[in-house]
């Protein structure tokens, strides 16, 4: 699990970078780390198991650049090694953060070991970065050996790079896992996640599949999967969204647990009255849809997934329909065979697991009734690639689905009663 900030202004962007990493900062121990770049300084600030404030007090504010890139990672062990922590430099000149699973990482590793690299971890980041580096070498170009690089690669992921001999821009892919851009005043971002961008950005725009953009303090130019320069649409952000003070709690954990009653009500709220749950708060003409339903397939994993089981029976039990349940992992593998007038449904709290989206997108090449996501996260690529969505922003702090877990457990019950009607 990771985050990570891409900033490139007039100015120097050491404090907004710091201000974006904040946003995404976890209670559980990170590796933390910055990367600032400038036509004549070159300066990286790394460390395992450092809290942002850690960073905050350290040289970081004072490091001179317009151009960066910062990354948290979640760690299960308090001993990590440092050479996973991100930003990764590649042969002093290429700089680059990354989010998202390389499958195809030891092939790729071998074909490099042939052409004369050496790998010094068994991080992705690393892998990207080297290819990268080989590519530039046969095309000069940035932008291409970047876009090269990457039509290499097999997996979901998304990637911000910069270079030291280039620091006039920054270069963003998004390949299955989110990617956001932020336009300010005089400086413009990319963010892994929209959360770190609302209190510095005025607007964003959301990257489709295969997008690569060049961002520029000014301007930014994007191109789609084929390499045709593209507009997206820019969504405003709301001036007046503010991150109100939390109630201190002796440990995050038991704050999940508490705000649990709110994260229903917020769920239930406007989608269920005294007399009947409202159908078409999952899409526009969804009341004629669900009359064709017969059966529904869900696909889950982790903690969704038992929320799923539990939704299984209240289909079956509430809405009288046959319901089967699989993890994305097998579901995406397997020749599927599906009933007629089935709904699909994929649960996810991200939005981003790469074979939750594997499954969905296998779906949309089969004759169901609708795709609908249920999940927690609104802008997120599930949300966005779906025909029907439910969807409230309530994901947990902690690292225990708490909130997540209650909440979608109230979207399933939601749809029983929905499918019922």
């Amino acid at each position: 699990m990771c985050g990570f900030i891409g900033a490139i202004g007039e100015k120097d962007v050491a404090t907004p970078l710091l201000e974006c990493l904040k946003s995404l900062e976890h209670p559980d121990f990170y590796s933390t780390g910055i990367l600032i770049s400038h036509a004549n300084n070159h300066a990286s600030l790394e460390s395992c198991r450092i809290k942002i404030n850690d960073l905050e007090l350290s040289e970081a504010l004072s490091l001179p650049g317009n151009i960066g890139i910062g990354n948290h990672f979640w760690a299960t062990s308090e001993r990590m090694n440092p050479l996973v922590v991100q930003p990764h430099i590649i042969d002093g000149d290429i700089g680059l953060v990354q989010n998202g699973v390389i499958r195809n990482y030891e092939i790729i590793r071998g074909q490099l070991f042939t052409k004369g690299y050496t790998l010094d971890s068994e991080c992705d980041v690393e892998l990207i970065g080297q290819l990268v580096h080989h590519h530039l070498q046969e095309n000069n170009d940035f932008l291409t050996a970047i876009r090269n690089a990457t039509k290499e690669l097999d997996g979901n992921f998304a990637i911000t790079f910069l270079r030291r001999s280039d620091p006039e821009q920054l270069v963003a892919l998004h390949n299955g896992s989110m990617l956001v851009l932020g336009l300010g005043a005089k400086t413009n971002f990319i963010a892994s996640d929209p959360l770190a961008l609302l209190s510095i950005a005025q607007q964003l725009i959301y990257l489709e599949e295969g997008d690569i953009a060049e961002v520029k303090y000014d301007s930014v130019t994007i191109y789609d999967i084929n390499n045709k320069k593209v507009e997206r649409q820019i969504h405003t952000v709301n001036s007046d969204l503010k991150i109100g003070k939390q109630k201190i709690y002796p440990h995050i954990m038991l704050k999940d647990i508490y705000e649990q009653p709110d994260s229903v009500l917020l769920t239930l709220q406007r989608r269920l009255t005294y007399e009947r749950a409202v159908i078409d708060t999952f899409g526009e003409g969804t009341t004629d849809l669900f009359k064709r339903v017969h059966s529904v397939q869900i696909v889950a994993s982790d903690a969704s997934y038992h929320t799923g089981l539990i939704g299984k029976d209240w289909l079956e039990i509430i809405a009288g329909i046959p319901c089967q349940i699989e993890m994305a992992t097998t579901y995406r593998a397997r020749k599927k065979t599906i009933n007629p007038n089935e709904l699909f449904v994929a649960l996810s709290q991200t939005g981003e697991d790469p074979d939750t989206l594997a499954s969905l997108r296998q779906a949309k090449n089969l004759d169901y009734v609708a795709k609908l996501a249920i999940c927690n996260t609104p802008k997120s690529t599930l949300v966005y690639e779906s025909d029907l969505v439910m969807t409230n922003n309530v994901s947990d702090s902690s690292d225990i689905s708490i909130k997540d877990f209650t909440t979608q457990l109230s979207q399933l019950f939601l749809l029983a009663v929905a499918l019922e009607r």
